[in-house]
């Protein structure tokens, strides 16, 4: 009987990152005999991406002054450590790095989720215009927020108007930073796309040097190639902290759910705290979920549940052949 074809891409699992909770999943499917594994780190933004970008391109995270990199021969990318910062800050940051490498990579990626300032894409766009050169011909993608993928800049439901009504300023106040950011783009030749208003505007400075917009976990998974990997796979596994009505496992097992759907291949879930049904579950792609005791949440803890599932799954499979 040939191997059994497992994909693993799960979000973090209490005190384990995605990547971490991935290989402690992995291992308990291996351990259990006759599976082949591939794990697929997956994360939003921030330093579980780092994490999850330095397993998907073989590299490390260098931290240094409140910044992150991930750093290879064709891949480059940079962030905020929590509680983030400006445009330009990440942005002379990038600079700094693409000076210093020998040649520019092939790939560059600007996590934008933690830029914090209002006008992120005017201090962004103006640390990086000396690198412009730099950055030609690189595939240049900017990491936005979920919520903000579609954003533009401007107008009622623009960033402008959103930050401007959450900092409870006077409506004439909102129309003239309106009115500075609209002569901005209009500046720099830059159309108010959706996603441009994605960290104060860090989108349509990314969009304007030439790049691209991306969440970071269809990133994550455009870089694994998920998607042919979970159509060659037989079962699909992911994981996180809590998994019930309110959250449905939150949005990384809600993508991992919907490949897993799309690629006709049973999805099982694994975590720490699980109260759903599996006739609520198989509404949104699971076939079923296993519950990890809170104190063994720890890589031992999650590949003995893998394990235990694995074993289940491996006779039953064997029952049938």
């Amino acid at each position: 009987m040939s191997a059994l074809r497992v994909v693993v891409a799960s979000d973090a699992i209490g005190d384990l990152d995605s990547r971490a909770a991935g290989v402690a999943l992995a291992s308990g499917w291996v351990a259990a005999g006759e599976v082949m594994v591939a794990v697929v780190p997956l994360a939003e933004g921030g330093e579980p991406l780092a994490e999850a970008l330095s397993g998907l391109v073989d590299g490390q995270v260098q931290r240094s002054d409140g910044r992150w990199r991930v750093d290879t021969a064709d891949t480059l990318a940079v962030g905020l450590h929590p509680g983030g910062g400006s445009g330009e800050e990440v942005g002379a940051w990038l600079g700094a790095v693409l000076s210093s490498r020998p040649s520019p990579p092939g790939r560059i990626i600007i996590d934008l989720t933690a830029i914090t300032a209002g006008q992120g894409g005017r201090g962004l766009l103006a640390a990086l215009s000396a690198h412009r050169r730099l950055l030609a011909g690189a595939d240049l993608i900017g990491v936005v927020r979920a919520d903000e993928r579609d954003l533009p800049l401007l107008g009622l439901r623009g960033a402008v108007a959103r930050r401007g009504y959450e900092a409870k300023l006077d409506p004439a106040e909102v129309l003239r930073a309106e009115g500075s950011m609209g002569e901005w783009l209009a500046h720099v030749g830059q159309p108010d796309l959706p996603g441009a208003g994605a960290a104060g505007g860090g989108g349509a400075a990314v969009l304007a040097l030439g790049g691209r917009l991306a969440g970071g976990v269809d990133l994550c998974a455009e870089i694994a190639g998920l998607a042919s990997t979970v159509g060659a796979a037989e079962v699909v596994v992911t994981g996180c902290t809590d998994f019930h009505v309110g959250n449905r496992g939150g949005p990384i097992v809600g993508f991992v759910a919907g490949l897993a759907e799309s690629s006709e291949r049973p999805c099982l879930v694994f975590a720490v705290e699980s109260s759903l049904s599996r006739r609520e579950m198989r509404t949104f792609g699971v076939e079923a979920a296993y519950a990890i005791s809170a104190p063994f949440a720890d890589p031992p803890g999650v590949s003995a549940a893998a394990r235990r599932v694995a074993r289940g799954w491996l006779g039953a499979r064997r029952q049938t052949t």
